[in-house]
């Protein structure tokens, strides 16, 4: 009996075992635990940010199933900023944490039919402003446009690489290149500056 009781209990345990670790791979799926690229702490250390990439269903047809789509998660570890912001249609690039910890630079690769994505997420203002979209239009403001800077979808297509953060956290140092609708190149750097929701181009210095 002895015997036969120990096979039981050595058969009950591994059948919990199983389901637990079941369990756990499961929980872990649906956090996204597998698809996390990086996490990044803000400066004061209050503040972790969570950049997922993932698969996700974000569109349907009459004849189909959701589609997946590549999307960009962000997450926050705080009551500052609610839930996950999710960009479809898009590959991670990189993220950048303000010197204030306030504000929050994601840049993404853009896999749909707009120029590449560049998300402020401003935590004093629980509110997102899409780069990609108002940088075009402050340049052309400024004069930095050339013929006109081409548009796809809508919005000007400038290819944008973060160089650094203002000790103020209002502004950002970018480089910048564009061909403009006559072809011709142009390329520099400036600093973006944004004070509440409208922006400005200043210090433009060509290559």
């Amino acid at each position: 009996m002895g015997k036969t009781f120990s096979k039981k209990h050595l058969a009950y345990v591994l059948l919990f075992a199983l389901l637990a670790g079941a369990i756990l791979l499961l929980t872990a799926w649906r956090s996204g635990a597998f698809y996390l690229r990086e996490t990044i702490l803000s400066p004061d250390g209050t503040v972790r940010a969570s950049v997922y990439e993932r698969p996700f269903p974000w569109s349907t047809t009459p004849d189909g199933p959701e589609e997946d789509v590549p999307t960009t998660s962000v997450a926050f570890n705080c009551d500052l900023r609610g839930g996950t912001s999710n960009f479809p249609n898009t590959t991670y690039v990189g993220a950048w944490w303000s010197p204030d910890s306030r504000k929050f630079l994601l840049q993404m690769d853009t896999l749909s039919d707009s120029a590449i994505g560049m998300e402020l997420i401003n935590f004093d203002r629980n509110s997102s402003t899409a780069f990609s979209s108002t940088i075009p239009v402050a340049m052309t403001r400024a004069g930095l446009c050339g013929a006109g800077i081409p548009e796809k979808g809508g919005i000007g297509i400038v290819d944008l690489t973060f160089l650094q953060w203002h000790e103020n956290s209002n502004a950002i140092q970018f480089r910048y290149a564009f061909t403009d609708v006559e072809g011709e190149d142009f390329n520099g750097t400036f600093w973006y500056g944004f004070d509440g929701f409208i922006g400005g181009v200043t210090d433009i210095v060509p290559d």
